[in-house]
C-alpha cells in the first residue's frame, strides 16, 4: 500500500477516535484482524496487530481491557476517557 495512503488513512482513525473520545465516557470496541472480502471489496481496511490498536487507542482512552479472540483474529477492547 502506499505510504501517504496508510498516513491517510492514520489520520482518519485518530480524528474519529478524538470525536469518540470527546462524546463517550466509555467506548468498546470489536476490531477484526482479518481480511473479509464481499462483491470484490475488502471490508477490513486495516489488518494490524493489538499493539497497533493499542498504541492508537491509548492516545484518546485509557485502556481498561483488551481480550484476544479466534487466534488473534478479534480485539474486544473496552475503553475509557
Amino acid at each position: 500500500m502506499h505510504r501517504f495512503v496508510r498516513a491517510y488513512r492514520r489520520k482518519n482513525i485518530n480524528n474519529i477516535l478524538k470525536k469518540i473520545s470527546e462524546k463517550c465516557e466509555i467506548a468498546i470496541f470489536t476490531i477484526a484482524n482479518h481480511s473479509d472480502i464481499i462483491n470484490g471489496v475488502e471490508l477490513h481496511l486495516i489488518q494490524k496487530d493489538e499493539k497497533f490498536w493499542t498504541e492508537i487507542l491509548s492516545q484518546h482512552f485509557k485502556i481498561k481491557n483488551l481480550e484476544i479472540a479466534y487466534n488473534n483474529r478479534l480485539y474486544l477492547i473496552t475503553c475509557t476517557v
